[in-house]
């Protein structure tokens, strides 16, 4: 999203939407935003669509007046337009719109992408004083919790997009990667063997050829959140285990059945107590299907689930059980 308006920055108008609050049931909870131009394009969602025109119209403002407005939307009450629109969320949404401009050094979004873009962890603070839009970001490794928020900001932790490592550049690696790609997250694919044809398949990705064992020399390395090795070659995933043994990250996958890492720990001795998390293996969710892509989807629910703490469950089942 800030890739995209940082690139056409001062060809068009801006606009900052951010959900500052919520009540009830909503699609997006405080802290989401949208990037809004004056060619209506919007990148990023603070609703599941039903919104955004009546956002675009309330933004229109921001750009007559210079100055920020706050815009609610009450799907609670039949007088409210939210209600009009037949949303039927039952809850309330209330959005501060910011516009974006050179006056106000650009809410300090390209400070922002350059933190993000360093694997820096922010704490962004938007000003709540209408007349002066003005954002500022300050690293987490600098923000004091005691510190009381301001009652004319409003403040919210934004972390570096998940990183992933997928270690095998096969056929199969490749709706991995395009699919982390389009979740927003970070792919390095890493893979001696990989051919100048395979090249292309991983055109958005970061794919390298480095050694196994110089792996946790290079810079990224200490930013990785998830790791998924798919070799396809026992050799090449034993040698993977024992430098994921290095790993700092939430979550270790490997491919293929337990029989499988059973022969390879064996064969090549392997200790899995030595990885600093536990070996998920066969890695990914049960949710069927055996295709390149439903393996991808699979692989990437467990990953989302683990990096958000979550049990990848369905809310109904969580409730089939606190009955």
């Amino acid at each position: 999203m800030l890739q995209r308006w940082q690139t056409q920055k001062d060809e068009f108008q801006w606009v900052l939407a951010t959900v500052i609050e919520t009540q009830g049931s909503s699609y997006r909870k405080p802290g989401a935003m949208m990037l809004i131009n004056s060619m209506g394009q919007h990148f990023g969602l603070i609703s599941g669509g039903c919104l955004e025109s009546d956002v675009m119209r309330n933004a229109r403002r921001c750009w007559d007046t210079g100055q920020s407005i706050i815009v609610q939307y009450d799907m609670r009450q039949e007088g409210d337009f939210a209600w009009q629109l037949g949303i039927g969320c039952g809850g309330m949404v209330k959005l501060l719109l910011q516009p974006i401009t050179a006056d106000n050094n650009y809410l300090d979004l390209t400070r922002l992408l350059d933190c993000l873009s360093d694997n820096v962890a922010v704490l962004y603070q938007q000003s709540l004083v209408l007349e002066q839009p003005h954002n500022s970001v300050q690293p987490l490794s600098q923000y004091d919790d005691n510190n009381k928020s301001a009652s004319n900001q409003f403040q919210h932790h934004i972390l570096p997009a998940p990183l992933l490592l997928i270690l095998g550049a096969g056929l199969d690696a490749v709706p991995l990667a395009r699919m982390a790609l389009e979740l927003g997250w970070r792919v390095v694919i890493n893979d001696t063997r990989v051919s100048a044809s395979r090249t292309k398949q991983f055109a958005k990705a970061q794919l390298l050829k480095v050694p196994m064992a110089q792996l946790p020399e290079q810079s990224w390395w200490s930013h990785v959140n998830a790791a998924v090795v798919m070799h396809h070659h026992l050799q090449l995933d034993a040698d993977a285990l024992q430098q994921l043994t290095r790993f700092q990250g939430q979550f270790i996958g490997l491919l293929g059945p337990s029989h499988r890492t059973e022969r390879l720990v064996n064969e090549f001795n392997v200790d899995l107590a030595e990885l600093p998390v536990a070996l998920s293996n066969p890695v990914g969710l049960d949710i069927g299907g055996d295709l390149p892509e439903t393996i991808a989807l699979s692989i990437l629910a467990q990953v989302q689930g683990v990096l958000s703490g979550k049990t990848a469950i369905t809310p109904s089942l969580r409730l089939a059980h606190a009955m």
